[in-house]
């Protein structure tokens, strides 16, 4: 794809998202953010707005998939492992 199509992708994950689409949405939406992070920078506002729409989509898979909110497990490092032992 030409390297103006950023735009186009960012609106076809949209529209993808917006249908229920979540996987093709993501593709889109990375591709959009390959060429603008390229075009653009990572700190552009462009960029900023399609990896907020990623993350919207993904909350979306998450919340499809009955996982619900992260869950982080607390585990022991190998010092303190070791220092039982």
């Amino acid at each position: 794809m030409d390297k103006n199509n950023d735009n186009l992708l960012h609106k076809i994950g949209m529209v993808l998202a917006k249908q229920g689409d979540s996987f093709a949405a993501m593709n889109s939406f990375e591709e959009a953010l390959k060429i603008r992070q390229n075009k653009l920078g990572p700190g552009s506002k462009e960029s900023a707005e399609t990896t907020a729409q990623m993350s919207k989509v993904l909350d979306d898979i998450r919340a499809q998939s009955g996982v619900g909110e992260r869950q982080y497990v607390k585990g022991k490092s190998n010092a303190t492992d070791t220092a039982q032992e």
